[in-house]
């Protein structure tokens, strides 16, 4: 008799249920505050320099313009050309807000074509 009686018929209808279960806590989604567009637009400036200075010294080292330098020597040495060169930059540049014709263009085509990492 006890096997034809269903165990649903002896657990209590509410509150019921395994004492290690564990409700997943609500959090409120918090919009994530937008990044600042100098802090974006010095970002796009440190990975345009660095990727250009590579590009330039990988097209250059098979013609015999640079010394012959081990491994990937030349990789490091160009990004941290690039990585001087784009802080140069980015402590001559004007600031976004204050920026006039020319350097409002290419802040406008950093923000569009090289958004940083998140």
């Amino acid at each position: 008799m006890a096997l034809a009686v269903p165990l649903s018929r002896f657990t209590p209808q509410v509150g019921g249920g395994s004492a290690f279960f564990v409700r997943p806590h609500m959090r409120a989604d918090h919009p994530k505050a937008p990044t600042p567009a100098d802090r974006r637009i010095s970002w796009s400036i440190y990975l345009l320099m660095s990727v250009s200075f590579c590009a330039a010294l990988l097209v250059l080292e098979p013609w015999g313009f640079l010394p012959a330098l081990p491994g990937g020597a030349i990789f490091w040495i160009a990004l941290a050309v690039g990585g001087v060169t784009g802080f140069v930059v980015n402590l001559v540049r004007p600031r976004y807000e204050i920026s006039a014709r020319g350097w409002r263009a290419f802040y406008d085509f950093l923000l569009k074509q090289l958004p940083p990492p998140d």
